[in-house]
């Protein structure tokens, strides 16, 4: 019993001593042990079991291999005092020697590790027989560090060749080997009150509470603050100083197309995600009526629905390019001129009626028969040409009189033969009187060739005027003001100009990049930095750089530091809480960063295969974003910064090693040009 206390004792100054471990470890899977035995005989040989005193006492060195699923091969190697029936006195010593499986039931459990053991163990006593056993029982492994644990077992003995049953017991300690190395700092003692009260950056939240513990916050956040008060905590905040909406991580959204301002092309006009926020040139509106381009007949001018974006000065419904009365309310059937008034009612209307007020017929423009008109003239031009004496001749009926005496007269005088002969003669050289074509505007066509009579014009349009002298007459020329062609309706040719709406000089068709102005060679886009990588291709517009994707190259120092940090940083065992190792490279990476305004920076968390997969992906996800959050507070800015945790699925070396295992825990930090 003595040994027994003794035993404790040791145990339990161990246990004072060791800490819990602070990172995962860098173990081998082999270790050694030692433990304490004690021998049952009384149970199988109608004894008390409580009779600690009768156990027989030994003492066991083993040695442990892990194996693979949670198995693990312990030889042990012991000696063992067993009293001699025939003489109570006499004690034997036995040397026993064996091997044994422990099979872990708790998968990754951090402190409590209980496991099943069986195997075959050989004795070999002083003074008798040589005996074989096989002991099946249960144990357990108390963590205390990560290569020190104390071990309790306890197992049945079956006899396989001599000996009899027996239970033993053993409690012991067990050290694995490894590298492992802990720094240990004294941490003056506090008051558990004091230390729940700590607030190191005066938020009042607790660092206990406070996911951000040297930047102070809001308590909406844990701690973390709301530069920009956007309701977007800044470690989320991918433009923290810059108000902006949550679902697009903070960052303001000026034209509300759903895309943040700093990812878009076209910040202050609304676009699309595939036009990288900028909008497609079909849906373009250059006079802003709230029709597109491309289905408004007068794109540059605004207008209504109606008149499919035209102008319509007199709302009328009809196209001011289409309405022969612009500014009078009009009709369809009239080409938008009021509906046609006839005053003298002779189915010309008085727009085009050369005579409104006296009815005449269509053939002659509405006034009456050209005939009539004619000899009505001619009898008025006799009438004024006659002189005043030969108005004051004498009445028709007493002039018929006298002729007709003086015919009378001639007759009886001539023979019979020259009255029938004279007649004829004089009938025959009586002249006949021509009738001329009527000329009614002097202009050298006749009226029943002239298409315009009452318009003096031109032989080449058929007697219709041509003010603007380009061979088409004014009532056929849509632009009678204007020399034209014949082939455009008497207007002058219409050349469409090209789009250009950067005003680049390259007409949208042809512009790559129809929204800025570009240059020529770059077939219209612009190069910022002017390194000969246009910004449509340039990952890093703003900076010169001759490479082919116009981003300044990484120093091969830089990058031999992001390798070292990815081994280099550390968290506390299955926790996502960085050692403070860990601080000092991290400042590198923040110092890379500064060095490397043109490169983001991914972090990317990674674990082993050890566990269920789902909680190495929160594990690794978590440990990556402590990491952005500590970059954070060396003021990178977040928004150059994001976090992924990839669990067990991307491994650099195998799993079935301890040294694998640990290469494949891991933090990588990626530097990566903005897209």
């Amino acid at each position: 019993m003595r040994n027994m206390k003794n035993l404790l004792l040791t145990l339990s100054i161990i246990l004072l001593i060791c800490k819990p471990a602070s990172s995962q470890e860098t173990l081998t899977n082999k270790g050694i042990g030692v433990r304490k035995t004690f021998l049952d005989f009384n149970t199988f040989n109608d004894k008390d079991f409580d009779a600690f005193r009768e156990y027989a006492n030994g003492m066991e060195i083993f040695l442990t291999q892990n194996l693979k699923n949670r198995f693990t091969l312990v030889i042990p190697l012991g000696i063992a005092t067993l009293t001699d029936s025939l003489n109570d006195n006499s004690i034997n010593p036995t040397i026993m020697l064996g091997a044994q499986v422990q099979f872990t039931l708790l998968k990754n459990n951090t402190w409590f590790r209980p496991y099943l053991a069986g195997g075959v163990n050989a004795g070999i006593p002083k003074l008798r027989e040589f005996f074989v056993n096989v002991p099946l029982g249960i144990g357990a492994n108390f963590v205390l560090h990560p290569q020190v644990s104390l071990q309790w077992q306890s197992d049945y003995r079956l006899p396989v060749v001599n000996g009899t049953s027996y239970l033993q017991h053993s409690i012991g300690i067990a050290y694995t080997f490894g590298n492992f190395k802990m720094k240990h700092e004294r941490v003056p003692e506090m008051n558990k009150l004091e230390e729940v009260l700590i607030d190191s950056d005066g938020d009042s939240i607790p660092d206990k509470l406070d996911l951000c513990p040297t930047i102070a916050g809001i308590q909406e956040f844990n701690g973390c603050p709301d530069t920009d008060k956007d309701g977007v905590s800044d470690t989320e905040d991918r433009c923290p100083e810059t108000a902006g909406i949550k679902k697009l991580h903070g960052c303001p959204d000026s034209d509300e197309d759903g895309i943040a301002d700093s990812d878009d092309e076209c910040p202050n006009v609304k676009g699309t995600k595939s036009n990288k926020g900028c909008p497609d040139p079909k849906d373009l509106d250059n006079d802003e009526d709230g029709i597109a381009n491309k289905n408004d007949l007068c794109p540059d001018e605004k207008g209504p629905k109606n008149t499919k974006g035209c102008p319509d000065r007199d709302a009328d419904g009809i196209a001011d390019k289409d309405d022969k009365c612009p500014d009078q309310v009009g009709v369809k059937s009239n080409n938008g001129c009021p509906e046609e008034i006839d005053t003298d009612k002779d189915g010309v209307p008085d727009n085009i009626d050369s005579c409104p007020n006296e009815k005449g017929s269509k053939k002659n423009n509405g006034c009456p028969d050209m005939v009539k008109a004619k000899m009505n003239n001619k009898e008025k031009e006799k009438t004024e040409e006659k002189p005043k004496e030969k108005m004051k001749e004498e009445p028709k009926e007493v002039k018929k009189e006298k002729m007709d005496e003086i015919a009378n007269e001639k007759v009886k005088e001539e023979p019979k033969e020259k009255m029938k002969e004279k007649p004829k003669e004089k009938i025959e050289e009586k002249p006949k009187e021509k009738v001329l074509p009527k000329d009614s505007d002097n202009d050298g066509v006749t009226d029943d060739k002239d298409l315009c009579p009452d318009k003096a014009g031109l032989l080449e349009t058929l007697g219709c005027p041509d003010s603007d002298g380009d061979g088409v007459a004014d009532k056929d020329d849509k632009c009678p003001d204007v020399k034209g062609l014949k082939s455009n309706k008497g207007c002058p040719e219409v050349i469409v100009a090209k789009k250009d709406s950067d005003s680049d000089g390259i007409s949208d068709d042809e512009d790559d990049c129809p929204f800025a102005a570009g240059l020529a060679k770059f077939k219209g886009c612009p190069d910022s930095d002017g390194d000969g990588v246009h910004d449509k291709i340039d990952k890093c517009p703003k900076t010169f750089a001759s490479t082919p994707d116009g981003c300044p190259v990484i120093e091969k120092k830089d990058l031999e530091v992001l390798d070292y940090a990815m081994r280099a940083v550390q968290f506390d065992l299955s926790r996502s809480t960085l050692r403070q190792e860990s601080f000092a490279m991290l400042d590198k990476v923040a110092d890379i960063m500064f060095r490397n305004p043109d490169y983001n920076l991914i972090i990317g968390g990674h674990t082993d295969n050890t566990g269920p997969e789902n909680k190495n992906i929160e594990l690794s996800d978590r440990r990556a974003k402590v990491c952005m959050d500590y970059l954070v507070t060396r003021k990178v800015p977040p928004s150059r910064m994001s976090h992924v945790g990839f669990g067990s699925s991307k491994p650099i070396a195998d799993n079935i090693t301890e040294t694998g295992r640990f290469l494949n825990r891991r933090t990588e930090f990626t530097l990566v040009a903005p897209k």
